[in-house]
């Protein structure tokens, strides 16, 4: 019997099968030098010599953005929370008196 894995050595070994209960066999497979994901895919080795500066054009207006949109959400949030909270002063008899014609 021969058990294999992609980017494995394959193992073979012979196996008497014998009446009665089943039984196991426990094969242990040696990678092969190549290096897997998961799924069995072959990885790409990465350089980390191929790094490219970051333009601080970039930096500075990623930095406006993140700044621009963490102050809409406070103003919304203190706005909901206006509404929310009554203070939009309005009380409650200009909605409780009933009027009835005759």
């Amino acid at each position: 019997m021969s058990v294999s894995k992609r980017g494995y050595t394959t193992v073979k070994r012979n196996i008497q099968v014998n009446k009665g209960p089943a039984t196991t066999q426990e094969f242990t497979l040696k990678r092969n030098g190549q290096s897997l994901d998961e799924a069995g895919t072959e990885l790409e080795e990465v350089k980390m010599d191929d790094k490219k500066p970051v333009p601080v054009s970039l930096v500075i207006g990623l930095t406006i953005v993140c700044l621009i949109s963490l102050m809409l959400a406070l103003v919304l949030a203190i706005m909901l929370a206006k509404k929310y909270r009554g203070g939009n002063n309005i009380t409650q008899t200009e909605y409780s008196q009933v009027h009835t014609d005759p």
